[in-house]
């Protein structure tokens, strides 16, 4: 008889790694990156607020980066800016799919709503979260998915940020959108999302009740839109703004 002892290495080197799967929340290699099992296990990013005071509850922002970007550099962008201490960020990242264009990272509207609602839904019962001051995000393919997720269920949040993107239909009214904040922004010189584009979606957020905020920066194209992020994060983070054009 054969030595069965490399056999049993092999079953538990394979299942080993499914049993660590199987939680719904482990720390990554890297400080601040965790699991969460979705459809398949899917990483995310999330940092908490400076300090967290017993009984009192914590915004939170979720961020959806564009085509083949990083969670962690979007969640950056937000941990940087003043206001940051008093919330709680994360950021998913997508999974690597096959495209007409390839492999790439990316948001599928179809696949990934559900996994981002259910992962709200466990943060929302592990941390001190106001569930009355959620906020969403996205970038260009990030924004198409964030937009998705609001119509989905707009209850669920009171801000709808848009980089680069989120077109809403002429005439198409979401139930709950009367509640919902939007602020598009966009830049001068977008081949993807152009002015004409972004006054359209205006017009259509504002026709469903949404309250909304359009800025359009100059010298910018949908790749440097995002360099310019800082002024989307003062948004989110401002609890009294006005609404209107910039």
């Amino acid at each position: 008889m054969k030595n069965p002892f490399p056999f049993l290495i092999l079953i538990l080197l394979i299942t080993f790694p499914i049993n660590q799967t199987l939680a719904d929340e482990k720390p990554s290699l890297e400080k601040g990156w965790y699991s969460f099992m979705g459809d398949t296990l899917r990483l995310y990013r999330l940092e908490e607020p400076k300090s967290i005071a017993g009984g009192k509850l914590y915004p939170m922002v979720l961020l959806l980066h564009g085509l083949d970007g990083e969670a962690a550099s979007f969640v950056s962008m937000f941990k940087e800016q003043n206001g940051s201490e008093k919330w709680f960020i994360v950021a998913p990242q997508a999974p690597v799919r096959s495209t007409a264009k390839g492999a790439h990272s990316t948001w599928d509207r179809n696949q990934d709503a559900q996994f981002l609602l259910n992962l709200l839904s466990f943060l929302e019962d592990k941390y001190p979260l106001d569930r009355k001051r959620i906020a969403v995000v996205g970038y260009s393919a990030g924004s198409s998915m964030a937009l998705a997720l609001a119509k989905s269920d707009p209850h669920r949040f009171f801000k709808l940020g848009l980089i680069g993107g989120g077109r809403l239909s002429a005439g198409e009214k979401p139930p709950g959108f009367e509640s919902l904040k939007v602020f598009l922004f966009g830049a001068e010189h977008d081949d993807y999302f152009n002015r004409a584009g972004m006054d359209a979606a205006k017009k259509a957020f504002e026709n469903a009740g949404a309250k909304v905020d359009l800025e359009v920066v100059p010298g910018t194209d949908h790749s440097t839109i995002y360099e310019h992020g800082a002024r989307m994060v003062k948004w989110i983070y401002d609890e009294d703004h006005a609404t209107g054009d910039h």
